[in-house]
């Protein structure tokens, strides 16, 4: 049998070294294919570029960072919407009582004519039936109220709904709504366009009167400047937060990228990683143990320059990264940011 010679030595640890240097490399690629990601993260985010931003993170991660963003910007215009709308409520307030004065007072007339005419049909009772309905107050108003509304005129009769509501003036505000209309003059309900914009609940009638009344108090400048920042969104998308979202979420969070005033430069990125549970801690690169530790999140420490005003900060930002694919989406990334480590707000 030939003994080993020195050559044959040599080779075997050759091909030791080289594969120690491949398990080295391929151990390192996680590492920097994550930094990689991170980088264009900020480069991304310089440039408002919410496509790329898109393939960058997790879906899940992206969703909620825009949904943070479209919620700040609903709210902002849900409060422009509100302050247009106390605006028009004077001018609302005019027609209402225009409609209200006429009608209001003819519902109390109504009233006062239906109770007399009771009062007449009980005096004309027997004494015996007239007793016995004074001895219970219920039934002495509905007697009062049943035979003087039977008493009325028929065309009067119709403009009472039922007994009961007309007697407990549960149908005060229905009465003033159709006969107060009638009340006002053409030019008024051309403004108003339909009774229910004038109720005293907030119908849809009311809040689109209010809304173009509020916008007719404007100047030309500030008319143009609350469309500016209304941007196009109508009142009716401000109350459903997922349609608004939908509509403008991607507008939101582009803007807030423009607003971050991050720079697209990272510095001393620092990684460490984890299988995802709290039992085996966290590896830092700087450990041996780190290269060899196959996990499904890596965690990324970075320091990124943002600028405020003529000033300028140097801020330490922390993300989770894990496997590209761990929320069912596909990426050409083996790496996505699946949030923020520190649970701060969505955006850096």
């Amino acid at each position: 049998m030939r003994r080993p010679q020195i050559s044959d030595i040599s080779i075997f640890l050759g091909l030791l070294l080289l594969a120690g240097i491949g398990i080295y490399v391929s151990t390192l690629q996680p590492h920097t294919e994550a930094e990689s990601v991170v980088r264009e993260f900020f480069q991304a985010a310089n440039g408002a570029d919410t496509t790329k931003l898109r393939s960058l993170l997790t879906e899940g991660c992206y969703q909620s960072w825009e949904r943070f963003y479209s919620e700040v910007r609903r709210t902002q215009v849900e409060r422009l919407y509100q302050s247009l709308l106390d605006s028009g409520r004077p001018g609302w307030q005019v027609l209402r009582a225009k409609m209200e004065v006429s009608a209001s007072r003819e519902y109390e007339n109504l009233h006062t004519q239906v109770r007399t005419l009771g009062d007449a049909a009980f005096r004309r009772l027997p004494g015996s039936e007239r007793m016995a309905l004074a001895d219970d107050p219920n039934r002495y108003e509905d007697f009062l109220f049943r035979s003087g509304i039977d008493a009325l005129p028929r065309e009067v009769r119709g403009t009472i709904s039922g007994v009961e509501a007309f007697r407990q003036r549960r149908d005060r505000e229905d009465f003033i709504s159709h006969r107060g209309w009638g009340a006002l003059s053409e030019e008024d309900r051309t403004l108003a366009g339909n009774p229910k914009a004038l109720a005293e609940e907030d119908t849809e009638e009311k809040l689109a009167l209010l809304e173009q009344l509020g916008r007719a108090v404007l100047s030309e400048k500030r008319r143009q400047e609350l469309e500016t920042r209304l941007r196009g969104a109508t009142r009716s998308e401000v109350g459903n937060p997922a349609q608004f979202q939908q509509k403008y979420g991607e507008a939101a969070l582009g803007d807030a990228l423009r607003a971050s005033g991050l720079s697209a430069a990272v510095e001393a990125p620092a990684v460490y990683l984890t299988r995802g549970d709290g039992t085996l801690g966290y590896y830092y690169l700087s450990d041996v143990r780190g290269w060899i530790l196959r996990g499904q999140q890596i965690v990324y420490n970075v320091q990124a320059t943002r600028l405020r005003g003529d000033r300028t900060y140097s801020e330490q930002h922390a993300f989770v990264l894990t496997r590209g694919d761990a929320d069912g989406a596909r990426s050409r990334f083996a790496w996505r940011i699946a949030g923020r480590a520190d649970r701060g707000a969505p955006l850096l």
